[in-house]
């Protein structure tokens, strides 16, 4: 049972009986969030507070005792100590806000002098935590009065009445904890089944499955069904696959939607001073929904209950950060998400929200996600901390994007944040281009792998703890100065400390605090409080149980003993059945020993060096490509001691458009290619390929392949038998896009080599 813990209440004059909070008030506070409980006024002011309201804002202020920290303040990115800085509480986009930027408005900290304080004002309350004056911390409130509410006692104690008071989610469906795939964006159904296809031949298994580009537009709340054909089946079968379905809104509107019209006639969408519709710069100028309107947020409620009915088990709901209203601005995430979440309700099922922006009521009915983070160490680094303010402001259910929303993470930041995810409340694989194992090598899946068996095996340990799932270490360890300034650990649960490798190096640092600590990989038992120097081999992060659990960390994935390798892709890697470059024109063997020296001659048409990577893991072999060799696919082989490795190797034909290290050829503009490329021999072969959205091929004038399908291209993803005749080759091939079609403008297309399927390199005499 997942429940915020009971605590003692700590008499304080004025405490209102059965609470452990004193409410504050003074002069006219008009713009307040609307509580859990019910309130009776006081004016009383405690001793270590003063307040002062003027004709437009109010202000408070308390002294900070030397050493004291301050934390807290919703989901902070830019640091976990607030002391020394200046917060604002102000829902905004971090694209938009910069890095001091926040998408949880919540006016809550907690101090480490023993005290929590929360300002219940819905408009831009300033912090200023010691930035003016040092020993000061200087509440502003943008309007002549005030309503706060002190706490005082340990974080854990301050956090369970504080969330009392705004709200607690209610019990989660078990079905969360089960690891979530995602990207920006799966275009149909064809593509959803194709990725869990991929994902059960790899022997990876998910749980969730989240939506994006599934409704005809923004945002009718129907599927696109030419892209997802008979809804209620398909999901029927997902969830008999095991998967979960997650949609994906905002709360806007296309003025091309279904929906646009009665939202237009019935006044429900929100109006500049010149009557004018407010057009936001987010998604394609859409309108926004004012969901000030009780009449609004209930028609926003109906129009969810049909996919409520389809089976439809969750709602993403994305952005929230923009209102123009400065007192419902903040106040808006909640009503948003509110209206998604109720349609649950009405169809009497246990369902979820997903979201990205919140306020202090939004943690008693969603779950969040740390928004959009760039696929970079930096970026990296700082979700531990979000993850650690936002638990502490009352919001349990929390994940972020494994490897970063925009651009591609190199292999080493994608594994790193991949075990993080394992750990996090919510594990969830998103971002704008792909995140599935496989688009890396074959170590990465098997890293991967081992990561959601684990998290499956967690998943009874998750739905047993309290609320918090994260929680720093000042949670546990509340008179430890050291536990309350770190922020690059936590505790998962009540057992297990989590370490996580967030750089580059495969070592920390690892703080653990007072008691009993054992190495959930080694066994070696330490006594804390101590640091200790930790060395994290690549698939290894740092976690450590404590009060007897244990947790059957088996020893990670064994790397590769030697690669074969070339030209590097955005993700760092050289996957199998990509472009590299060879020098000889037979199969390669190439016999190393332990330590990585070569065991016997290298024929002298080869140019193969060796290099070790870092701790001596691995040993590389760079292999060089002639200008001369044929348009084909080569399988090369290097074996070693501890086994082989094989690549299929590919020379591709030469087009004029660009042409990524992947074989990905972009159109641009273009729905048309031609080229010619040179057979020695001639000869029966096939032709792997696919493309986004449909694709046709000709051969010698010969149409040889014709493909319509809602898509991504996918290396290899068909293959089709072709004859390729002595010399020259003629090849053809148009990208065309069906109704409702949106895959992106290019194709993959690579040829066997033409003795045979994978049947190696070519005669030396060709």
């Amino acid at each position: 049972m997942r429940e915020w813990l009971t605590i003692v209440v700590v008499s304080l004059g004025t405490v209102l009986p059965g609470h452990g909070w004193e409410r504050i008030h003074a002069g006219q506070p008009r713009h307040r969030y609307p509580l859990a409980e019910s309130l009776t006024a006081t004016n009383a002011i405690p001793p270590d507070l003063s307040v002062e309201c003027g004709a437009e804002n109010a202000t408070i202020k308390r002294r900070l005792a030397e050493g004291e920290s301050l934390h807290g303040l919703g989901e902070r990115f830019d640091a976990w100590d607030q002391r020394g800085r200046i917060v604002e509480s102000w829902a905004r986009d971090r694209a938009q806000g910069g890095p001091q930027s926040s998408y949880f408005a919540v006016p809550f900290l907690v101090s480490s002098a023993g005290y929590g304080l929360f300002v219940n004002c819905t408009g831009r309350v300033r912090f200023d935590c010691g930035a003016t004056q040092p020993d000061e911390l200087r509440i502003e409130v943008p309007e002549a009065g005030v309503e706060a509410f002190l706490f005082r006692g340990r974080p854990r104690e301050i956090v369970a009445e504080y969330t009392r008071l705004v709200g607690r989610p209610p019990p989660v469906p078990d079905w969360v904890f089960a690891p979530w795939i995602s990207r920006n964006s799966y275009i149909s159904a064809y593509e959803v089944d194709r990725v869990i296809d991929q994902m059960e031949r790899h022997r990876l298994k998910a749980g969730v499955v989240v939506l994006e580009a599934w409704a005809e537009g923004l945002q009718n709340f129907r599927f696109e069904e030419r892209r997802y054909p008979n809804p209620r089946q398909w999901i029927r079968g997902l969830h008999g696959r095991g998967y979960r379905v997650v949609l994906w809104e905002t709360p806007s509107l296309w003025d091309s939607a279904s929906t646009y019209t009665a939202a237009k006639q019935n006044g429900y969408l929100v109006l500049q001073p010149d009557r004018s519709k407010l057009r936001l710069d987010w998604l394609e100028n859409g309108v926004k929904m004012d969901f000030r309107q009780p009449a609004a947020r209930q028609w926003w409620r109906k129009l969810h209950e049909p996919l409520v009915a389809l089976g439809v088990d969750g709602f993403k709901t994305d952005g929230g950060e923009r209102h123009p209203d400065e007192w419902f601005h903040n106040l808006h995430p909640y009503y948003y998400q509110r209206a998604a979440q109720d349609a649950f309700a009405v169809r009497d099922r246990q369902g979820i929200t997903f979201a990205r922006a919140a306020n202090p009521l939004c943690a008693g009915h969603s779950m969040f996600w740390g928004g959009d983070q760039h696929s970079s160490w930096s970026d990296f680094q700082t979700v531990v901390r979000a993850g650690l303010s936002a638990a502490l402001c009352g919001f349990p259910f929390w994940g972020h994007d494994i490897g970063g929303y925009a651009g591609t993470p190199e292999k080493k930041l994608y594994i790193r944040w991949l075990q993080l995810g394992a750990f996090t409340p919510l594990m969830q694989w998103h971002g704008l281009t792909p995140r599935e194992p496989w688009y890396y090598d074959e170590e990465t899946i098997r890293i991967a792998r081992y990561y959601l068996d684990l998290r499956w095996r967690l998943k009874p340990y998750l739905v047993e703890q309290g609320v918090p799932l994260w929680r720093p270490l000042l949670w546990d360890f509340p008179n430890d100065a050291q536990a309350w300034q770190v922020d690059d650990e936590f505790l998962l649960g009540d057992d297990l400390l989590v370490a996580p490798v967030l750089t580059e190096r495969d070592e920390r640092t690892v703080y653990l605090p007072a008691g009993d600590w054992t190495d959930a990989w080694t066994r070696q038992k330490h006594t804390g409080p101590t640091n200790l120097l930790y060395r994290a081999s690549l698939a290894v992060i740092p976690v450590f149980t404590r009060n007897g659990r244990r947790l059957n960390l088996s020893p990670p994935p064994a790397p590769p003993a030697i690669e074969l390798t070339g030209p590097a892709n955005e993700r760092g890697v050289v996957p199998t059945r990509r472009i590299v470059r060879v020098q000889h024109s037979e199969e390669i063997t190439v016999s190393v020993r332990d330590g990585g020296e070569v065991t016997r001659d290298v024929p002298p048409e080869f140019e193969v060096q060796p290099a070790r990577t870092q701790q001596g893991e691995r040993v590389t072999f760079e292999v060089l490509l002639p200008a001369d060799l044929p348009v084909g696919s080569y399988p090369v082989t290097a074996t070693s001691s501890h086994g082989s490795v094989r690549v299929t190797l590919i020379k591709l034909p030469r087009w004029r458009q660009t042409v990524r290290e992947d074989g990905y050829v972009d159109l641009g503009n273009e729905s048309e290619t031609q080229t010619t490329f040179a057979s020695p021999r001639g000869g029966r072969t096939r032709l792997h390929l696919s493309s986004g959205d449909g694709l046709t091929v000709w051969l010698n004038g010969e149409r040889v392949f014709d493909k319509q399908a809602h898509r991504h291209a996918e290396p290899d993803e068909d293959a089709v038998a072709i004859a390729l005749r002595k010399g020259n080759n003629d090849l053809r091939v148009r990208v065309s896009h069906p109704p409702a079609g949106i895959g992106p403008n290019g194709f993959h297309l690579r040829v066997e080599a033409s003795d045979g399927p994978e049947s190696g390199f070519p005669k030396k005499n060709h």
